[in-house]
């Protein structure tokens, strides 16, 4: 077993309790592995090792956005348990990007990272119950009233858009720049969308995620999903993160695997 494998294995045995877990898409030794292998081969990704003994103990990987000022950890953990490797950790990130926008992601049961976020000033951003499905395996349905968005229809998109989702990490203009890699579905009222679904999918690994869903009613947001995951039904797995209890009894109903509540810290330079 190569290395990369050897730590896989570990860190997903490691991650099964979920007091250890700082990401939940981190779900099995695959996925784990192909992070790994990413972070790697990515000039945009880096992490922090503790090594003892030959060992590993602990790893902080992360993703960063330089045009963004932005940083995103992607594995955090302690395998001994050790809280002061997550204080230095965050200690050098934020001394390495003292102007950047640092997010880091933690079960809620991982009170030794969420402590030490909170001891360094990061402020709770997000408080979602994750969830997953395997398209493959999942019953969704082709609604025929829903559609998917094109270039004609990027004024319409960028209206709504704008106006729910303005202030995330995907705004329009991101979206717009790597159109390739997102599937967009909508609802519409005569020409005006009022309801919509934006997925972005990983290039060749089967991984797609929802980063978000508007629409008014809760029935017009299930028909989104269902359709979503019908579009979706050669990929292997499909996440999403909500913080709406209604909408995770319609996403059960769908099939999807609840999988406990995922928290986003943020740090914001002075």
């Amino acid at each position: 077993m190569n290395k990369t494998k050897a730590l896989a294995e570990r860190i997903s045995q490691h991650f099964k309790d979920p007091a250890n877990r700082s990401y939940p898409l981190m779900l099995t030794k695959e996925r784990i592995e192909a992070e790994l292998r990413n972070i790697k081969n990515n000039e945009e990704a880096f992490w922090i090792l503790e090594e003892a003994e030959g060992e590993i103990k602990g790893l902080c990987a992360c993703f960063v956005k330089e045009d963004a000022k932005y940083l995103q950890t992607l594995l955090f953990l302690s395998f001994d348990k050790n809280p002061e490797f997550f204080r230095k950790s965050l200690d050098t990130l934020m001394q390495q990007y003292p102007d950047f926008t640092i997010n880091a992601g933690a079960e809620a049961e991982n009170q030794l990272l969420v402590n030490a976020l909170k001891q360094k000033h990061f402020i709770l951003s997000d408080d979602l119950y994750s969830a997953s499905i395997d398209p493959r395996r999942a019953h969704g349905k082709a609604y025929p009233d829903i559609e998917e968005i094109n270039a004609s229809q990027w004024k319409d998109f960028k209206t709504i858009h704008d106006r729910h989702f303005g202030d995330s990490y995907w705004t329009y203009d991101r979206i717009k720049a790597d159109f390739s890699r997102w599937t967009i579905c909508s609802l519409k009222d005569g020409e005006t969308i009022n309801a919509y679904i934006f997925i972005q999918c990983s290039p060749g690994n089967g991984i797609c995620e929802i980063f978000g869903i508007y629409g008014e009613e809760i029935s017009d947001r299930r028909r989104l999903t269902e359709h979503a995951v019908y579009l979706l039904k050669e990929q292997k797995i499909l996440y999403y993160f909500t913080e709406d209890a209604k909408e995770v009894k319609a996403l059960q109903k769908l099939g999807f695997e609840l999988h406990g509540r995922y928290q986003a810290w943020e740090y914001h330079p002075a």
